[in-house]
């Protein structure tokens, strides 16, 4: 235990140097010390526009080689810029395999298209920066005289000059992190000798059993309100409080970007005090202490002690997600652990999302048309929503064929609503074509085929499994005959609007139809498709679908406190990091990193553990953490309040706590 636990520290002392390393390597590079932009070159804009990628004129781009060619006198291409900022200092043009003598002018534009000024560079393979004038820019204009041939890689205004080259970075931060590692040996050595005498006092975890007694303090004195309630009355209230908390999550969602700051407030408030309920209606203080000192527990406890302490420095627009943890989650947590039979819990909770799952798929029927050609967005406005929210609800139908395949009497109705549950859910994420979901619905059903092989299994398992198949055969036939036929002719009956025009999803503030507009010329796709069309690019943003641009704007703005809001990256657009370890260090800070990197690994570790060391519900657990952590590579699932896969996740955290053989790190 004793060298598991320094592999731990050091870890965790790895992951600190990496950080600082960064941090420090910047500001030296910069000749900056800024610690709300580490890397201070002043704002930067990417213009990221596909618009020098469309043939127009004697503009043409050749999609084999990716060149753009001009084959006349004079070509030209119109960038608009759409960053708020409009004033910059430089304009930075990265041009690769440049050929030919073509003369380049750079247009200047103003506000509706009016000239400014214009500068005639002499271009070169390579970065080329170009000083510019005061003024407001809202377009640049590049016009290219005379046949040419050059691919342009980026386009990038500056408001400071880049005073580095990039071949400086590795070395630099080499010497950085060999200094870093010299101090932390220094001060071990300086620890190790003063060790033993009257100036080193250990108090191991003291904040964690004072935190344990104030929350017992609020279950014991705050759950005597719910001692009147009968037994077997709590599980249905349980199942109504989790419902309720799952209704606020997805209009949290639904009316996020309508900048209502109080009533974003009050959602978190109503979601704060439905899980108090819960955990007031569960805690039966069987048990006073929980083993709160492993490692998963000491990450998640110095999580958010920082995101509080985060938050007190810079105001955050997602509301104070540290203090809602411990004041919301941490109740939860302790009564959920005083349970005699905790996976009540888990299995009303599992309940609340079947239920949630049913009430969505009925109402995406009559009032969620599905368009040829176009991705599904089913409950939501946005695709990637509506197919995480289909990959965390596939958890819930998992755990209960789980649960189901060793039961002696097994229900026909649980079978047939269990097996048409994991059918359509396919189906349905089929036509939201989303990559990053499909990917975490696979690595969900590895899970659950992986937990079946290493027990032995009775004759009543392989008789079940064989109703399994044959009612799954059915689904699957019924789905794929009835299923998009219902999706698409259904919502007609409700007179939905169609026209042959373009899609646009226009849907109201709490309207029930989503009107909208397509084309009787678009194809069928599905995900195959998709992945082919990228891969066939060879290029990673495209693979990515531009969330490489995303990951360095944010990478860009790491400071030591977080920021208010997110980055500014395309278009001028404010978005989410899409990824979310980059999300919580903008959001709370760079060392951020440390406490949630290592809370999602032990998540994943106490998920195996449970597989092998719990009897009831234990694949909850671990698919709960694949399934986010899977999606955060690549979608926004770190946001707080506003998405069932991050409470799904942050719920099974609390059955992962009690881990004893992991205490005393």
């Amino acid at each position: 235990m004793k060298k598991h636990n320094q592999g731990l520290k050091f870890a965790i002392v790895l992951l600190i140097g990496l950080l600082f390393s960064e941090m420090v390597t910047a500001m030296y590079l910069t000749e900056s010390i800024n610690f709300n932009c580490f890397f201070d070159v002043g704002n930067l804009y990417d213009i990221y526009s596909g618009n020098y990628r469309i043939s127009r004129g004697q503009w043409f781009y050749d999609e084999g080689a990716k060149l753009i060619r001009i084959e006349g006198e004079e070509a030209n291409c119109y960038l608009a810029v759409k960053s708020k900022q409009k004033n910059w200092n430089y304009l930075c043009l990265e041009i690769q395999r440049l050929s030919g003598e073509g003369q380049w002018q750079i247009q200047f534009l103003g506000q509706d298209g009016k000239l400014l000024y214009t500068q005639e560079p002499e271009i070169v393979d390579g970065r080329n920066i170009l000083p510019m004038q005061e003024g407001e820019v809202y377009a640049i204009n590049i016009v290219v005289r005379a046949p040419s041939s050059f691919s342009i890689t980026g386009i990038q205004l500056r408001e400071k000059l880049q005073n580095f080259e990039w071949s400086q970075v590795p070395w630099t931060y080499i010497r950085v992190l060999m200094s870093y590692f010299m101090m932390v040996f220094l001060i071990y050595a300086m620890v190790r000798y003063y060790r033993g005498t009257e100036y080193s006092v250990r108090r191991k975890w003291l904040w964690i059993e004072a935190l344990q007694g104030f929350y017992i303090q609020i279950l014991e004195h705050l759950g005597e309100v719910f001692q009147a309630v009968p037994a077997k009355g709590k599980p249905g209230l349980r199942k109504f409080l989790f419902l309720a908390s799952m209704l606020n999550v997805y209009f949290t969602l639904k009316w996020w970007g309508s900048g209502d700051i109080l009533l974003r407030r009050r959602q978190v408030m109503v979601l704060a005090v439905c899980l108090i309920l819960i955990a007031l209606l569960s805690w039966e203080g069987k048990k006073k202490r929980v083993s709160w000192g492993n490692p998963l527990a000491s990450a998640w406890g110095a999580l958010w002690l920082m995101a509080m302490a985060s938050t007190f420095v810079v105001e955050k627009g997602a509301g104070n997600a540290g203090i809602f943890m411990f004041l919301a989650m941490g109740p939860f947590y302790m009564a959920w652990n005083s349970m005699k039979r905790p996976e009540f819990l888990i299995r009303d909770f599992l309940t609340v999302m079947r239920w949630f799952y049913w009430a969505g798929s009925v109402f995406c029927i009559f009032f969620r048309a599905y368009m040829p050609g176009i991705r599904y967005t089913g409950l939501f406005t946005n695709t990637n929503y509506f197919s995480g929210y289909l990959a965390t609800m596939n958890i819930a139908f998992l755990v209960c064929l789980d649960e189901n395949l060793g039961k002696k009497k097994l229900k026909n109705r649980e079978l047939v609503e269990n097996v048409l549950g994991l059918v359509t859910i396919w189906g349905f994420l089929q036509m939201t074509e989303s990559l990053t979901s499909t990917a975490a619905y696979i690595m969900e059903w590895i899970v659950f085929l992986w937990k079946q092989f290493p027990n032995e299994k009775r004759a009543v398992y392989w008789r079940n499994l064989k109703k399994v198949l044959a009612v799954s055969f059915c689904c699957v036939v019924i789905v794929g005959l009835f299923g998009r036929w219902c999706l698409t002719n259904v919502p007609k009956m409700w007179e939905l609007k169609f026209e042959n025009e373009e899609y646009q999803p226009m849907t109201g503030q709490g309207s029930l139809s989503l009107v909208v507009e397509a084309s009787e010329q678009q194809n069928d796709t599905n995900i195959s498709d998709r992945l082919l069309q990228k891969l066939s690019t060879g290029e990673w943003d495209t693979l990515f679908t531009g969330r490489v641009e995303v990951w360095k704007a944010f990478i860009r703005n790491w400071n030591l406190f977080g920021h208010y809001s997110n980055q500014e990256v395309f278009d001028g657009r404010y978005m989410h990091a899409h990824n979310i370890i980059l999300q919580m260090m903008n959001d709370y800070g760079i060392f951020i990193a440390v406490p949630y990197v290592v809370m999602l690994y032990y998540s994943v570790k106490y998920g195996i553990k449970a597989i092998f060391h719990r009897e009831r519900m234990n694949l909850f657990f671990l698919l709960a953490t694949v399934n986010y952590i899977v999606q955060g590579l690549a979608e926004n699932i770190a946001t707080p309040y506003a998405l069932i896969s991050w409470l799904a996740y942050y719920i099974a955290l609390g059955g992962l706590f009690p881990q004893p053989e992991e205490a005393g790190m």
